[in-house]
């Protein structure tokens, strides 16, 4: 096997300034892309764990959100060579594990999905993005879910799973589902930890 040298092995730099998405290697512009000029990049600190952009696997991607009186998030994939456009999902970047990249579905307060954990799954080697929702089922003899902005709005995130906390007659406690599986599974039921963060 020869070793890449020079040009070809220097790594791809992603730069994007709000209205246009650059790929660069050794200082070389591979491809650039407009973006919707109603988008600013999303900044730091807003529902996400992950990086917002990056260039992963296949994939180039990056996170913007609408600069309007209500909060709308999106991220978009291309194909790290060419630009080829390959997915746009809704949402900020949440987790990354398996060569895999999870977004939330939501993004404004108003449109949360209260008993499902929504989102958009992409496989970083192809770029192919598949939705995921995961239902939170009522816990036998607790009644029905209490529906709590707070509580659906602090799920949480792993390489490897997502944590939803919810509240029944019976207290709080935290669905957790595989994030790579099915939309058909049944989460673990965990008791609900307080941490320090907690309100």
């Amino acid at each position: 096997m020869t070793a890449q040298t020079g040009a070809s092995a220097a790594p791809l730099k992603l730069s994007y300034t709000g209205r246009s998405v650059t790929v660069r290697q050794a200082g070389r512009v591979l491809w650039s892309r407009a973006m919707r000029a109603e988008t600013f990049p999303a900044h730091e600190g807003i529902l996400h764990t992950a990086p917002l952009r990056g260039v992963l696997g296949r994939v180039a991607y990056v996170t913007s959100c609408t600069d309007g009186s209500r909060l709308y998030c999106f991220t978009a994939g291309f194909d790290k060579r060419s630009g080829h456009p390959l997915f746009t999902a809704n949402g900020t970047p949440v987790a990354i594990g398996a060569g895999q990249l999870i977004t939330n579905y939501w993004s404004d307060p108003a449109d949360m999905p209260f008993t499902v954990v929504q989102g958009t799954r992409i496989d970083l080697s192809t770029g192919k993005a598949s939705r995921v929702a995961f239902s939170i089922p009522p816990r036998p003899g607790c009644g029905s879910l209490n529906i709590s902005v707070g509580l659906i709005g602090r799920t949480t995130y792993d390489a490897r799973f997502a944590y939803a906390e919810q509240d029944d007659k019976c207290g709080a406690f935290v669905a957790r589902f595989d994030w790579h599986g099915p939309n058909s599974q049944q989460p673990v039921l965990l008791p609900y930890k307080k941490t320090p963060a907690t309100p």
